[in-house]
């Protein structure tokens, strides 16, 4: 009894002395004068960056924030002063969040050997609390970017922390009407890796490339045990691809698709000038292409080339919700295990011909 007393008041102490922070200028984590009141930031408390600041999660430094909230709608953990503010955070080090983080209108970068970690585990139901990490938080926020330059020698890590429920992922919000921010999870990461990021009814990645230029991409990346991928419209001009990219034991969410390539949110949207492809990559999980019928029969414009779709906990196969499916191209040295309606022999058959025109295939 003596024992949990003893704790009851030192978590008592930390929630009461929790300080809620405002960058006062550019700087490092650490540093007390780059803050508002003067300090460093630490467990149980909350960040916000003014805009036109850069703060910096300087090497070999670890920032914890956050106190742990019972669920993702409660007082972000880090946030801007403003939603369409210019606010950025730049992750040298590592970055231990727990509580949800929301991204304003402004590149964010995780750089080489840096560590994100999800951490929910002090709060009431920790398995059950999934923090989200935000950005795209109203329509046209095209600046608004998580940029993670890892490298073959030195990758970025995102992970959860022991007794940890998964991390939330990366996403935009939600509107009124069920559409997506327009721009938002415009995550762009190379040489990265990703693990328990994202749950079975969440998601890894929820994307909308929406303006001309905008992207969200996996080059080099290896994602395990994380949630589905989710491209909500596909636009001109835009890039979403994985490219040298392996996926392992996904997180098959209720609607069996693991990587879900919506195409034809507007008429309008038929794609050009943008990259959409999967190459060189390596994928359990079902791939799935929706159409809607504004579209039956365009070319959805996306390359699978030298990629493995290889099925995992689910069958890999590609999925139209039109009976007059649309096309995309299954170039030399696809092999694919997923089953199609209209060209059955090319089931598991490895493209290894050359080729002067890309395979098409129609997905069912």
């Amino acid at each position: 009894m003596r024992h949990l007393w003893l704790v009851g008041i030192l978590f008592t102490a930390v929630t009461a002395g929790a300080v809620d922070f405002t960058s006062a200028r550019s700087g490092n984590w650490d540093d007390p004068d780059a803050w508002s009141p003067t300090g460093t930031p630490g467990a149980g408390d909350r960040v916000s960056i003014e805009s036109r600041h850069i703060v910096t999660i300087p090497e070999s430094y670890t920032a914890t924030i956050g106190d742990f909230p019972a669920d993702d709608m409660a007082t972000p953990a880090i946030q801007c002063t403003s939603t369409g503010g210019s606010g950025a955070l730049a992750i040298s080090g590592t970055l231990i969040f727990r509580g949800p983080v929301r991204q304003c209108n402004s590149a964010w970068t995780v750089g080489p050997g840096a560590m994100v970690t999800h951490d929910s585990s002090g709060a009431a139901a920790p398995a059950d609390t999934h923090y989200t990490w935000k950005l795209g938080l109203v329509n046209g926020q095209s600046a608004s970017r998580l940029v993670i330059d890892g490298t073959a020698e030195r990758r970025a890590v995102f992970n959860t922390a022991t007794d940890s429920g998964n991390a939330g992922g990366f996403q935009g919000v939600t509107l009124p009407n069920g559409i997506l921010t327009q721009d938002a999870g415009q995550v762009q990461a190379s040489h990265a890796n990703f693990s328990h990021w994202g749950t079975t009814t969440g998601y890894l990645l929820r994307a909308w490339p929406y303006s001309k230029g905008t992207a969200a991409y996996f080059d080099s990346c290896n994602i395990s045990d994380s949630g589905p991928i989710s491209l909500y419209g596909i636009r001109p001009n835009v890039t979403f691809r994985l490219l040298k990219t392996v996926i392992t034991t996904p997180l098959i969410p209720p609607t069996n698709r693991y990587i879900e390539l919506g195409y034809g949110a507007y008429p309008t949207a038929t794609p050009s000038g943008g990259d959409l492809r999967i190459e060189g990559s390596y994928i359990e999980g079902t791939v799935a292409l929706n159409v809607n019928s504004n579209h039956i029969g365009k070319d959805a414009g996306f390359t699978f080339r030298n990629t493995i779709l290889a099925g995992g906990q689910s069958p890999a196969r590609c999925h139209s919700s039109s009976p007059t499916a649309p096309h995309s191209r299954l170039e030399t040295g696809t092999l694919c295990s997923f089953r199609t309606r209209y060209r059955p022999a090319l089931c598991g058959e490895r493209f290894s011909r050359a080729t002067t025109a890309p395979t098409r295939i129609g997905f069912t």
